[in-house]
């Protein structure tokens, strides 16, 4: 359904258009170690038994010794004996109307299985450097991913992921890639849609221990947090669906994409519409997350073009520290790098979102003591925030706990701002080199002068500057401004 509804817009795109494919760069040394190969063995057996061939006994004993038939008929309960039993029955002559079918189309099986053992092999490797190169860093993944086409004798769709613990298998529905017709299958286009849906299948398992809080909120409602959840996260599987040729998509489907950001953002006004009601926060939670026709899943689409941008404009590594960090961080760097650009953004209701906070940790340092006590002011008076929410204002005793305190708020799934100088980031800067093992985020207010080694710059000059030594890692989007010298 996907490749119809690319190849329908690709129609009537312009031509002379660039087709570099994802701008995922395999040529880096991975951290990850990921190896993605393709087994035709079981199927290959399968169709040596349905046609009665006199390799079939061989065919026989080694279906009942392969891993990856025992693990497929397993996720549907099947017992092997009683479906290799079927098969030796339909080659024996017994009528069955599923396997006899897939009898008769065993030639164009064996296309599709050839064209998978030549091109899907190497393609299955690139394929794998792709998964290894938009998996976060801060932990090492090791993954033997396995591609075994079979027929659908547990009823699973075109790819389903099981794992024992060794291997990852990706099973593929045969039957499904080639379906019954009189269109004619192109055995090259059917081994690199497969490819593409093992791969995106591939990464949303690989990627599901790097996607728990506090960085990514736990789902608990229909709310803005569960959106942006799943549109971050829908992002790079749905990359990993597209073709090489229709990239980049944001000048190949230049109308449809800035549709599904429009439809997301009025789905983000309602989910932070504090007046809305339940039944209409469900509703459009439902229509931007939809799955079903490729342009109508909103999310994926908003996603999959936030994913190119930030890897084109933003860089692999700024963007897989930010996706480590959580929906928001991606989110806010994504309003970063589009800014005062023609590219789709997200909306104002989004943008106040994502500068929203929960709470406020200071320590009254000069010059900053008074964004600290304008927040705590504010938190004094019962100001709410965007979401209707009330705030928490936290003076501490120093720098130390001030920069402390903010990370242990952050650890805790809430949005924090820490107000400080220059000098106080420099006092506390043992806080930040655990910070980043955390997945700690927060916005850093820096209003900033001088730094120096030897004494307090409370009076020295002004002059504007933000810390560029922070320790490698620390997830904080800094803001600095500067003011007049004054004494505290």
């Amino acid at each position: 359904m996907l490749d119809a509804a690319l190849f329908l817009l690709l129609a009537a795109a312009p031509a002379g258009l660039p087709q570099s494919g994802p701008p995922i760069d395999v040529a880096r040394p991975p951290v990850h170690d990921v190896t993605m190969s393709v087994d035709v063995g079981p199927a290959r057996d399968i169709l040596t038994l349905l046609a009665g061939r006199p390799e079939a006994p061989e065919a026989l004993k080694r279906l009942r010794t392969s891993r990856a038939f025992q693990q497929a008929l397993s996720r549907g309960g099947r017992n092997p004996d009683d479906v290799l039993g079927r098969l030796v029955s339909v080659a024996a002559g017994t009528p069955d109307p599923l396997l006899s079918g897939y009898s008769s189309r065993a030639a164009t099986f064996s296309k599709i299985l050839d064209a998978l053992e030549t091109q899907g092999t190497p393609a299955a490797m690139v394929e794998a450097r792709r998964i290894a190169a938009l998996l976060p860093s801060s932990t090492p993944v090791t993954a033997r991913l396995r591609l075994v086409p079979l027929f659908g004798l547990s009823s699973f769709g075109d790819v389903v992921v099981e794992s024992d613990g060794e291997t990852t298998w990706l099973f593929a529905d045969l039957p499904g890639l080639a379906p019954e017709g009189n269109a004619e299958v192109v055995p090259r286009e059917v081994v690199f849609s497969l490819l593409r849906s093992a791969t995106a299948e591939s990464w949303t398992r690989l990627f599901s221990p790097f996607r728990v809080p506090p960085a990514w909120p736990e789902e608990k409602g229909s709310d803005f947090d569960t959106l942006l959840s799943r549109t971050v996260g829908d992002g790079p599987a749905t990359l990993f669906l597209i073709p090489d040729e229709f990239f980049p998509v944001g000048t190949m489907f230049q109308e449809p994409i800035q549709r599904s950001f429009d439809r997301w953002n009025a789905a983000a006004e309602t989910l932070l519409d504090p007046k809305a009601k339940e039944e209409d926060r469900r509703a459009a939670l439902a229509a931007a997350t939809l799955r079903g026709d490729f342009w109508s899943r909103h999310s994926s689409v908003v996603g999959v073009k936030i994913t190119e941008t930030l890897l084109r404009r933003a860089g692999a590594a700024k963007y897989l520290e930010a996706l480590a960090a959580g929906p928001r961080a991606v989110a806010t760097l994504s309003l970063d790098v589009t800014r005062k650009t023609k590219e789709p953004a997200l909306g104002k209701a989004a943008r106040k979102a994502l500068e929203a906070s929960d709470g406020g940790v200071f320590y009254p340092i000069t010059p900053s003591t008074e964004m600290g006590e304008n927040y705590q002011l504010s938190f004094a008076e019962g100001k709410l925030n965007v979401f209707g929410a009330s705030k928490l204002a936290v003076e501490t005793e120093g720098e130390h706990s001030a920069q402390g305190g903010a990370i242990a708020f952050s650890v805790c799934g809430k949005r924090t701002v820490n107000f400080t100088s220059g000098q106080g980031i420099v006092y506390g800067s043992e806080q930040y080199y655990h910070a980043p093992g955390k997945f700690s985020t927060m916005v850093l207010e820096v209003s900033a002068r001088a730094l120096t080694k030897t004494r307090s710059t409370s009076t020295a000059g002004t002059t504007t500057s933000t810390p560029s030594w922070t320790p490698a890692g620390s997830c904080c989007s800094a803001r600095t401004r500067s003011r007049r010298p004054t004494r505290r």
